[in-house]
């Protein structure tokens, strides 16, 4: 039987393959070969492990991994834009307006980390002033871990564009990033994940699925949800345009998947 390796989770192990002893046609003894390989088991009905970066753990990182039995574990938590806020409450919800313009030709209009470098050329994750809108949770009174994609419903408005979108080239294009604020107020992107968004219809609701992350808001922090006219990694829409996103209504919201 095959002795698990303490450095994969509990769900890998390795398994041993031994070939019979042979021979060659001229009859000599070619003795016999062993090789090993990984074998990833599944207990049916559950999904892969994901690794929890906030776990502490000394030598094997078992302990930071976690199954779970769907494969969208997390339970939707919505929050409501609100002003400049993001709050969980409908009756919350506060009528305003956030306006933008996006940069002509796409050019970029944020510093966030380049994807090509990574953290060998850390800049600071900011957005020039006018190009984004952002609103974000008071700090929270417990920590949010999210396991999943999440999801944001919005609805702009942008003249401009309503008027060239009938080609894709003349279509709005929108930058939307969901960022950990701490209690010092320094704001970074989660695992540095934007979704570049071609709008479908400017002035028509629409959705928005980000890319799946496994991150813990931790008490004390702050969710900001931004959506920029411009990024460092993604080429804009080629023409500008004056975006205005309103809010007063339930239905614009960010929708995160949390588990326990």
């Amino acid at each position: 039987m095959a002795t698990p390796d303490p450095w994969r989770p509990a769900s890998w192990s390795s398994t041993t393959r031994t070939r019979r002893p042979s021979t060659s046609p001229n009859g000599r003894w070619t003795g016999s070969t062993t090789t090993s390989r990984a074998r990833r088991t599944r207990t049916p009905g559950r999904c892969s492990p994901i690794f929890r970066d906030w776990v502490p753990y000394t030598g094997p990182a078992t302990p930071a991994y976690a199954d779970f039995s769907s494969f969208r574990p997390g339970t939707p938590t919505t929050y409501h834009l609100s002003g400049r806020d993001l709050v969980t409450s409908p009756e919350d919800v506060a009528a305003g307006k956030q306006q933008f313009l996006t940069p002509v030709a796409g050019i970029p209009t944020s510093s966030d980390p380049l994807d090509v470098l990574g953290s060998a050329l850390p800049l600071p994750e900011v957005d020039l002033p006018g190009t984004a809108a952002t609103w974000t949770t008071e700090a929270l009174t417990e920590n949010v871990d999210v396991v999943g994609s999440p999801t944001l419903d919005l609805r702009v408005t942008a003249p401009s564009a309503a008027g060239t979108q009938l080609l894709d080239v003349g279509k709005l294009v929108l930058f939307v990033k969901v960022q950990d604020v701490d209690p010092d107020g320094k704001a970074s992107v989660v695992r540095d994940l934007v979704a570049p968004v071609r709008v479908p219809d400017a002035g028509q609701p629409f959705t928005v699925t980000l890319p799946a992350i496994v991150h813990r808001f931790a008490e004390g922090h702050s969710i900001r949800l931004v959506v920029a006219g411009g990024s460092t990694n993604y080429r804009g829409g080629l023409v500008p345009a004056q975006v205005a996103i309103p809010t007063g209504s339930s239905d614009q919201a960010l929708t995160l998947p949390v588990v326990p």
